[in-house]
C-alpha cells in the first residue's frame, strides 16, 4: 500500500512539473492585473502651420492648437485624445546667450521631471538641427522632453503631459511609446521653412 502511494504522488507531482513547464515562449502567461491597450495612431503625419519658421511635423490624428504667439515665441499643443495626453511645445527664437538659457532651462526641467528614474536620451540627427529626446523610465506625468536647436537662431522645446495620474509604468508605455515616434519623426523632419 505505501509503495502504491508513494508511485501516485510521485506520478503526481510528475503531472504538476510537467504542467509548470515553459512549454515555449509562444505560451502566454496571464497577468493578475491587465490594463486596456490603447491602440496607437497611424503614423501619418502633416506640419504645423502656426510654425512657420520652422517644419514642424506632427500626427495627423492628433489636434494642434496654438494657446499663445507673442513677440517670436509660439506656444503649440499638440493634443492626443485617445491617448488622454498633450504634447506642449514652445517655439523660439533667439541666439547667443538666450539660446543658452532656453536650453539650459528645458535640461533643468526634465532633470526635475524625471528625479530620481532611469533616463534615457536620444540624439536624432537630420542635417538642420542638434535634436535630443529624453525619456524617464519610471512613474511620472511627463515622461517624454524634446530639445532641439539649430545653434545660432531657434530653439524648439517641449514636454508630453499625460492626464491623470497614472498608476503604472506598465499602464502608459505604449502611449509614450508612440508618442516617442511622433518625437523621433518630427526631429528627423525638423528644418528651417
Amino acid at each position: 500500500m505505501r509503495v502504491a502511494l508513494c508511485l501516485l504522488s510521485a506520478f503526481a507531482l510528475a503531472l504538476l512539473l510537467a504542467g509548470c513547464g515553459s512549454g515555449g515562449a509562444d505560451r502566454p502567461v496571464p497577468r493578475r492585473v491587465a490594463y486596456p491597450r490603447v491602440e496607437a495612431y497611424d503614423s501619418v503625419y502633416v506640419g504645423v502651420p502656426q510654425s512657420v519658421r520652422v517644419n514642424v511635423e506632427v500626427n495627423a490624428s492628433a489636434e494642434v492648437s496654438v494657446p499663445r504667439d507673442s513677440g517670436g515665441i509660439v506656444w503649440i499643443d499638440v493634443r492626443y485624445p485617445r491617448y488622454n495626453a498633450v504634447l506642449h511645445l514652445t517655439l523660439g527664437e533667439a541666439s547667443g546667450e538666450a539660446l543658452g538659457r532656453m536650453a539650459r532651462n528645458r535640461e533643468e526641467r526634465f532633470a526635475r521631471d524625471t528625479e530620481g528614474m532611469r533616463v534615457s536620451v536620444t540624439e536624432v540627427g537630420n542635417g538642420f538641427a542638434d535634436v535630443r529626446i529624453g525619456r524617464g523610465r519610471g512613474l511620472t506625468v511627463t515622461p517624454l522632453h524634446l530639445m532641439a536647436t539649430d545653434g545660432a537662431t531657434f530653439f524648439l522645446s517641449g514636454a508630453l503631459e499625460l492626464n491623470g495620474t497614472p498608476s503604472s509604468v506598465e499602464e502608459t508605455l505604449p502611449v509614450v511609446d508612440a508618442v516617442y515616434d511622433d518625437l523621433v519623426h518630427l526631429g528627423r523632419t525638423l528644418r528651417r521653412l
